[in-house]
């Protein structure tokens, strides 16, 4: 969810919808989720980086 809203800028409702059908409030709750580990551990921040250089290198 982090990583689409980050990347697309789709409406919360629509990745929501491609991400099994979920309420954007649900969305909205897990962007914020993995933001607030990014701040908070830098180990956290560090492994959603790979994952995320790891999809734009593919």
């Amino acid at each position: 969810m982090y990583l689409a809203r980050k990347h697309t800028k789709r409406p919360l409702l629509d990745i929501g919808f491609y991400l099994s059908r979920k309420d954007h409030s649900t969305v909205l709750h897990g962007i914020n989720k993995i933001s607030s580990l990014m701040n908070s551990t830098p180990e956290f921040a560090a492994e959603v980086e790979a994952i995320e250089a790891e999809l734009l290198n593919t």
